[in-house]
């Protein structure tokens, strides 16, 4: 599960390889949702929001814009459908806020 730390005023971008979880010669056809969840490590924080997404073999990536909480923990979901099998496969990474 990839951990990203990024400052609550910048835009980053969160890489996640399907390698672990997707069948020997598996490629990313299409990204099928993306989600987040506020962890609510911190109460009263805010939601962010995801901005655009893309993939490439079998890593999809996913750019986090400014704002949300500092101190707060969100997960990113990413489900994919891969080819030739045909899977849905989710993944998830941890995205920390700080100020």
């Amino acid at each position: 599960m990839p951990l990203l730390t990024k400052p609550v005023a910048s835009k980053r971008l969160l890489d996640m390889d399907f390698k672990r979880w997707c069948r020997d010669g598996d490629t990313i056809e299409s990204v099928l949702n993306v989600a987040v969840e506020n962890l609510q490590t911190i109460e009263g924080s805010s939601d962010i929001t995801l901005g655009s997404h893309s993939f490439s073999g079998i890593r999809a990536q996913v750019w986090i814009p400014a704002g949300g909480t500092a101190g707060e923990r969100y997960r990113v979901t990413v489900t994919c459908r891969m080819t030739p099998s045909g899977e849905e496969l989710p993944g998830d990474g941890i995205v920390v806020l700080r100020g």
